[in-house]
């Protein structure tokens, strides 16, 4: 059975993660791929993601360093970001919707 979502070895594995600097923010990648629609898309507005992500939980982690992180993956081009034509910045996992990475259309939606 193909791999529906992306796993613990797809990401400990990776050759971008890899590249990532500082090494801290490779393990958070796993903690922001459940923002992401299943088309890998997400509102990546640091203010946003932090409050969705780590308000609640992670007081260590701020907001310029969440900033910092998404500046980072996508440097290394884990994220594409980009601004819509109603000022709202978002991000796009880049891969995430590889075959077999996510259900077949005809699957997404059912209960």
């Amino acid at each position: 059975m193909p791999k529906r979502i992306v796993d613990g070895e797809g990401i400990w594995k990776s050759d971008k993660l890899n590249r990532v600097t500082p090494a801290k923010y490779r393990g958070e990648l796993a903690n922001l791929i459940p923002l992401a629609s299943m088309g890998g898309t997400f509102q990546a507005d640091a203010n946003r993601v932090w409050s969705q992500v780590y308000s609640f939980n992670r007081p260590d982690v701020t907001k310029k360093q969440v900033e910092s992180m998404l500046q980072e993956f996508e440097r290394v081009k884990i994220l594409f970001r980009w601004r819509s034509e109603d000022g709202k910045l978002w991000g796009h996992f880049v891969g995430s919707t590889r075959a077999g990475r996510v259900p077949p259309p005809s699957q997404q939606f059912k209960e």
